[in-house]
């Protein structure tokens, strides 16, 4: 299964995959990532990283967005659905529902987050890390756990408090 992480830089791009492949191999999965140093489009000012989940190896070089099972979008002005696989999944950061036609013809199953709402609840909190958890309450292969250990060894310690906002939300299904 492939992960697509997108996003602007200093949004938390690069930590979240690099924090959600170490989670999988906590959870006692096999995981790849592709992390760029640099930006894949210097004129939008963003960048993606992938995380591979499973045994099979994947083709040598970078994957393509195209082919991720799911995509994470840390930037909803970054939202390009023709460039979403077919029948996949969309965790948004955005107040707003996706109201977008390509997702619904194309069956891709989108939620919406709004990371900054619960971000302001605690004293030290990333918004890569709410788009972390709320993966988790779809991607069942890791725990809430995991993604925990991943983000200390990271990071460095999570106040219990913060680590519930962020690791233990709800996703909002905005399409189905």
């Amino acid at each position: 299964m492939l992960f697509h992480f997108h996003g602007h830089t200093e949004q938390g791009v690069r930590t979240a995959a690099r924090i959600f492949g170490r989670a999988v191999v906590i959870s006692g999965l096999r995981a790849t990532a592709w992390i760029p140093n640099h930006l894949q489009n210097p004129a939008l000012d963003s960048l993606s990283a992938y995380v591979w989940v499973g045994n099979e190896e994947l083709a040598k070089g970078m994957p393509n967005a195209s082919d991720a099972d799911m995509t994470l979008i840390f930037d909803p002005t970054l939202l390009d659905p023709k460039t979403i696989k077919e029948q996949s999944t969309l965790i948004i950061n955005s107040l707003l529902k996706v109201q977008n036609p390509i997702i619904k013809k194309r069956k891709i199953r989108a939620f919406s987050i709004d990371a900054v709402s619960h971000i302001s609840r605690g004293k030290r909190s990333f918004p890569n890390l709410v788009i972390l958890g709320y993966l988790t309450t779809h991607f069942k292969k890791i725990t809430p756990k995991a993604v925990k250990q991943a983000v200390e060894e990271y990071l460095g310690s999570v106040p219990e408090k913060q680590a519930e906002v962020d690791v233990g939300s709800k996703l909002n299904p905005i399409i189905r």
